[in-house]
């Protein structure tokens, strides 16, 4: 008798044991789940997010790519850089501009891929040109959507 009680005992003791780091477990877990999910409110964005958040509200669809150019150019131009626009075809725009290095053969090359494919809004969770931040992510269209 002395023994089945001794049981009882152990699994209850076990069981509460048990219970208790679960709830530990959940509550650091928690924890550290909504400090990787801390949502910056919109007057921390910094200013080259929102930069970037322009650049994505640009409607830049193949053959449409010359407001995202205008945009990058001007800028480069802010930065007293020099670019050039050059159309292959009307719309169709890519943004030239040279640093020239301080030796000879030096240079600087910056690569950027301005048109999106088309995108329906209904198939995506937030609207493909807003810009919008969710869970410290900006969502926007890339070439690949």
């Amino acid at each position: 008798m002395m023994r089945r009680w001794s049981v009882i005992v152990a699994v209850a003791i076990a069981g509460v044991a048990f219970v208790a780091g679960a709830i530990l477990y959940n509550r650091l877990t928690e924890s550290e789940m909504r400090s990787q999910l801390y949502i910056p409110r919109k007057e921390h964005i910094t200013p080259e997010v929102q930069l970037l958040q322009q650049y994505v509200r640009i409607e830049t669809t193949d053959g449409h790519e010359l407001p995202g150019a205008r945009f990058l150019a001007s800028l480069i131009e802010k930065e007293g850089i020099k670019p050039e626009i050059i159309e292959s075809a009307p719309g169709r725009a890519n943004v030239y501009a040279r640093i020239k290095g301080r030796r000879s053969g030096e240079g600087l090359l910056l690569l950027n891929h301005i048109d999106v494919m088309p995108a329906n809004a209904k198939e995506w969770q937030r609207p493909p040109f807003s810009g919008a931040i969710y869970l410290n992510q900006l969502w926007g269209r890339d070439r690949w959507t």
